[in-house]
C-alpha cells in the first residue's frame, strides 16, 4: 500500500509545486494519507483532515492502524508493530528524506503524513 501511495506523491509533487505557486491560496486542505513537501512548504496554512480512517491518528488506547486487531485485546499489538516497522522501515526512511529534502519538516516515526507534532511547527 505505502509504496503505491508514495510513488503518487513523488510522481505529483512538480505539478502540486507548479500548481500552488500559481493559485497563491490562503489555506491548504489536504484529506490524504501522505504528505507532499510541495503544500507544506508553500506560505500557506496548511490543514489536513483525516476522513476515510480516524484511527490514523493514533493513541495509546487505540489499537495498531491498519492492523485490524481489537482495542480491548494488546496481546497482538507488538507484534504487529514490529511486523510492521520491518516491511516499512526502509521505504519510510526513503520517503522521509524525500520530503524534507525541499524543507519541509521532517515526518514522525514510521508516519507518511504530519500528525500532532505539526501543530508545533506551525503547521495545522
Amino acid at each position: 500500500m505505502w509504496k503505491t501511495i508514495t510513488d503518487g506523491a513523488r510522481y505529483v509533487e512538480s505539478r502540486l509545486r507548479e500548481i500552488v505557486k500559481l493559485v497563491k491560496s490562503n489555506v491548504i486542505v489536504e484529506d490524504n494519507v501522505v504528505c507532499f513537501p510541495a503544500l507544506l512548504t508553500s506560505d500557506a496554512l496548511f490543514i489536513r483532515i483525516i476522513s476515510c480512517n480516524p484511527l490514523e491518528i493514533g493513541r495509546l488506547n487505540t489499537a495498531p492502524v491498519f492492523s485490524g486487531l481489537p482495542a480491548n485485546d494488546r496481546s497482538q499489538w507488538a507484534a504487529f508493530q514490529t511486523e510492521y516497522n520491518c516491511v516499512h522501515r526502509h521505504l519510510w526512511h526513503s520517503f522521509n528524506q524525500w520530503v524534507i529534502e525541499p524543507g519541509a519538516p521532517p515526518l514522525d516515526d514510521l508516519q507518511f503524513m504530519m500528525y500532532l507534532h505539526s501543530i508545533q511547527s506551525g503547521i495545522v
